[in-house]
Order: structure tokens, then sequence, then C-alpha cells
């Protein structure tokens, strides 16, 4: 995944073969750390030195 990147809900769940749901929940946790932008209803994206333009 490349910085900045948009990261789709439904496309990781389906990649991975889980709900919707503990995906949200990982989303949430890398939020938490950094690592990933949360937007409310935008979605998120991978971290990258400049805020994100998804």
């Amino acid at each position: 995944m490349k910085p900045g990147a948009r990261l789709d809900e439904a496309e990781l769940a389906e990649r991975f073969k889980v709900s919707r749901t503990p995906v949200r929940e990982a989303l949430k946790a890398l939020a938490a750390t950094g690592l990933v932008d949360l937007r409310s209803r935008q979605g998120a994206c991978a971290w990258r030195a400049s805020r994100c333009r998804c």
C-alpha cells in the first residue's frame, strides 16, 4: 500500500475474507497510532508525511 492510498473497508474485507466490522476496528486502531487518517464519511487513507487528500 502506498502512502496516501485510499483504504476501502469493503475491498479490505473482501481481500482478507472477513466482515467489515473487524476491518473498521482495525482502521480505528491504526488511526489511534497515526498510521492511517480517518475522515468522517470519506473513509480512510494510508499515512503520509503531509495530510492525505482522499
